[in-house]
């Protein structure tokens, strides 16, 4: 005798007192992702619906809209199960890449924020502290190495230092370039990281991981040829807003010695770390808990005039109308011209249900 409504499975509403629901629910994406659905392809959805005259019913004013700012995030009687089965996955998948690839430790480029951080957690719930390999590589950022090292001793892990400064110098005099700070003295540190990172893991025959996450992968907001490759992404279907809660559960639950720490790295603000003056990521592009929500309804197929609605409204009473559209117009100019880069990212597990891999979870022309 139960009354309810699930929207692809997910609970809007149940049996309330009155006897029944009045709930908006968005049946394009319905449609959307069924059609999108490999094992819905032998039967199209439809496209039109049945309608119920409801003149029996109550008089109802506003159908109630199931608006979450966080998407991304389980309920929170079910986070910790959530998170829990996240990290199994990951620990499941990296572990079958290295018995398929045949080596049995990870290099990861570790900078000391939640990206990088969550990867080597991931690893460290895979693997032993003694195949996990962390580098860290300073040059016109101001990398804080005390606390760096401070934070791989009390994660029981080694840390390697090493010093691109003047491996940057050389290649920018190449050129001719002037060592301003601008996007060519920043992108030449994330290549030439990359570049290491994978000469010490061809060296110690060993697996480079990815940091990139999938916030950072909508975006662009990654060098192409930097940080945008690696050898597997392991944090590819992670978002930057789930990123900061798994970082901080696996502190809580797993490693208590940690907790404060790991929190700390959770709250910290992101930077990409490649100018002298401390860079904030949310400063230059917008807060990622706007974004995460852009892209998650936009990975429902909902239309973007769609989206900028729903984001006024369930963003209302904490950023002004014209905050959200300017930041909405900035997601919307990065997703799409960044695909180019998406069309060729590297391979990660696909550990949570969402995923831009252009072989298989999003297909779009790179010069829309």
């Amino acid at each position: 005798g139960d009354a309810c409504v699930y929207n692809n499975g997910k609970e809007l509403t149940l049996t309330p007192e009155n006897g029944y629901h009045h709930v908006d629910i968005n049946f394009a994406t319905i449609v959307a992702l069924r059609n999108n659905a490999s094992n819905f392809k032998h039967q199209q959805a439809p496209t039109s619906f049945r309608s119920l005259k409801t003149s029996s019913l109550p008089t109802v004013t506003q159908p109630k809209l199931f608006l979450e700012r966080y998407p991304f995030l389980p309920e929170p009687n079910k986070a910790s199960s959530y998170y829990r089965d996240v990290f199994a996955c990951a620990a499941t998948a990296l572990r079958q890449r290295m018995a398929h690839i045949k080596t049995s430790a990870v290099v990861i480029g570790f900078s000391g924020g939640v990206d990088s951080v969550l990867a080597t957690l991931f690893a460290k719930y895979a693997l032993d502290n003694h195949q996990i390999l962390l580098v860290t590589m300073p040059a016109f950022g101001n990398k804080k190495i005390a606390e760096l090292n401070a934070l791989a001793t009390a994660l029981s892990l080694n840390l390697t230092v090493i010093k691109i400064k003047d491996l940057c110098i050389s290649q920018l005099n190449l050129i001719n370039h002037q060592q301003d700070n601008d996007l060519v003295l920043e992108n030449v540190q994330a290549r030439q990281r990359t570049l290491l990172l994978l000469t010490i893991a061809n060296q110690k025959k060993a697996l480079m991981l990815g940091t990139a996450d999938l916030s950072e992968i909508a975006l662009g907001f990654c060098t192409y040829g930097g940080d945008h490759l690696s050898a597997y992404n392991i944090n590819c279907s992670i978002t930057k807003t789930l990123a900061q809660q798994l970082v901080k559960w696996y502190g809580q639950t797993i490693e208590p010695n940690c907790q404060e720490l790991l929190a700390a790295v959770a709250k910290q603000p992101s930077s990409p770390d490649l100018l002298p003056d401390q860079q904030k990521t949310e400063e230059i592009i917008g807060p990622y808990e706007l974004h995460d929500f852009f892209l998650y309804h936009t990975l429902q197929r909902l239309n973007f005039n769609m989206i900028h609605s729903l984001a006024l409204k369930a963003f209302a009473d904490s950023y002004p109308a014209e905050t959200i559209t300017k930041h909405f117009n900035t997601f919307c100019q990065r997703f799409i011209a960044n695909q180019f880069k998406r069309n060729c990212s590297p391979d990660g597990p696909k550990v949570t249900a969402y995923s831009l891999s252009p072989r298989g979870d999003w297909r779009m022309p790179a010069d829309l």
